[in-house]
């Protein structure tokens, strides 16, 4: 755009001032659209992350307090693998405590394993926006509620 000269005074013109406000709203409303993606596309992954985590705390917590020679499965019922992970009291809080703050609501699924022992099969874990569920067999998948 060029400076006028009107007058003696140096400037743009109004017309000029309306086409470069409303080239930068387009702009700014496009990737508003495109940061909103990006955004969603973020929390996905962290829950996924979080899922990844989840799931070798339990591994952990298998090995460290199943034992291979109990059919049946009763160290599984304890309020200590039933509570949330985020609950201090959770056998899975000194793991994944902190990444697991956005945690409404949690449940396990316990199943038979190939041995005749049992093992944690699933899980599903709740957030205000998210339902993250993890099964052996199909893997972690995540909906928003």
């Amino acid at each position: 755009m060029k400076k006028r000269e009107q007058g003696g005074r140096s400037g743009y013109t109004l017309v000029e001032l309306m086409v470069v406000i409303t080239i930068m709203a387009i702009l700014a409303s496009v990737s508003a659209g495109v940061y909103a993606g990006y955004v969603k596309k973020a929390k996905m992954s962290r829950l996924y992350e979080t899922a990844h985590q989840i799931i070798q705390a339990l591994e952990i917590c298998e090995a460290e307090y199943g034992d291979a020679t109990d059919t049946s499965g009763r160290h599984y019922w304890t309020d200590a693998y039933l509570k949330p992970p985020n609950h201090p009291d959770s056998i899975l809080y000194p793991y994944v405590g902190d990444i697991t703050k956005d945690c409404t609501e949690y449940s396990l699924k316990i199943g038979k394993s190939g041995g005749g022992g049992y093992r944690v099969t699933g899980f599903t874990y709740k957030t205000d926006q998210y339902v993250v569920q993890w099964n052996r067999t199909s893997g972690i998948t995540i909906k928003e509620k």
